[in-house]
């Protein structure tokens, strides 16, 4: 037998804890009770009614996590007591996030498997990420041989180098990599735009990770390969939505010209036609995403898809607090 989020006790407190706010609307204290419960059961509910997999709650909590505030001060006292509305909630909105979920699984699989992503005789030039003149490491580019995953293991593995020389805002983000757990985070999150932290911020980032710059190097390169494949695959797509749009205005100076009705008839048909997919194509471009999915790192690492939403979400509010000048220090 499935035990409860919340034992029948703690369910009955909930019920108080929210009868009470109706009555003192202001009080952060009950406010902040009342969230930290809910925020609890909007994370366990899903996988105890069973309507996601155990590693999708992580994903889904922070899909409803900028609603939570707003969950509350919607319900009213009626039928449904604060637990049963926010089952009822989970239910809905879980259909919801399925449905999300799926459209964004599917836009995957269109870039990843398109024909002409899969097309082998496109260009024979090197998918592997360029770096900046002032890097000395020019020379790794080439020949990366290792997999995405045991470079990843590698670098969590390495052993640290230190930096004297460390620039003093980036000290403190240092400290906080210390944690294995941080510093496993940090790399998933310089795998989501490879090129950029390439490019521009290879040595302070192997400064703050205190490792070899040219390991750190490798593994953005590799990272780079999965990201110049969706580059790739998103210039075929633009290449395609020019051809019907140079098409839409060969048929637009016809129907100018053409007389006849029956003739104009078939080429406002394929006009209408031509513009709808040219539209489908436009929208298609502008929903491939600049960087590297969750799911594709995901994949490539061999990890679950709940842990680098997680990690994510964890390094970009950690980073905020680190780059804050009137950061309290002891709070790290």
């Amino acid at each position: 037998m499935q035990h409860l989020p919340l034992s029948l006790a703690e369910i009955n407190e909930l019920n108080l804890l929210v009868l009470h706010r109706a009555a003192h609307p202001n009080n952060k204290t009950i406010h902040s009770l009342i969230r930290n419960k809910t925020e609890q059961l909007l994370y366990e509910l899903p996988s105890f009614l069973n309507l996601l997999e155990e590693e999708d709650c992580c994903e889904f909590f922070l899909y409803c996590y900028d609603s939570i505030d707003n969950f509350i001060s919607r319900f009213s006292h009626g039928r449904l007591t604060f637990y049963a509305y926010i089952v009822e909630l989970v239910r809905h909105r879980c259909r919801f996030f399925l449905l999300k979920k799926d459209k964004e699984t599917f836009r995957e699989r269109v870039i990843l498997e398109h024909d002409y992503f899969l097309n082998e005789e496109a260009d024979t030039h090197s998918e592997v990420a360029q770096t900046c003149t002032y890097t000395v490491l020019s020379a790794t580019q080439q020949n990366v041989k290792e997999s995405l995953q045991s470079l990843f293991s590698l670098l969590l593995k390495a052993k640290r180098v230190p930096q004297p020389n460390l620039p003093e805002y980036l000290k403190t983000l240092q400290t906080v990599l210390q944690k294995p757990i941080n510093r496993k985070r940090f790399i998933i999150l310089l795998t989501l735009s490879p090129n950029l932290f390439n490019e521009y911020l290879l040595e302070d980032m192997s400064c703050v990770l205190e490792v070899d710059p040219k390991l750190l190097n490798k593994y953005l390169n590799r990272a780079a390969d999965a990201l110049a494949k969706k580059q790739e695959c998103k210039k075929r797509f633009e290449t395609i939505s020019n051809n019907h749009f140079r098409r839409l205005l060969e048929i637009e100076a016809k129907l100018v010209q053409e007389s006849e009705p029956d003739e104009k008839l078939r080429l406002e048909h394929l006009r209408n036609w031509t513009s709808s997919v040219y539209k489908k194509k436009v929208e298609q471009i502008r929903k491939i995403e600049g960087h590297l999915s969750h799911q594709q790192i995901a994949s490539l690492l061999d990890i679950p898809k709940g842990t680098i939403d997680s990690s994510v979400h964890y390094m970009k509010r950690l980073l905020q607090e680190c780059m804050d000048e009137k950061l309290n220090k002891g709070y790290l």
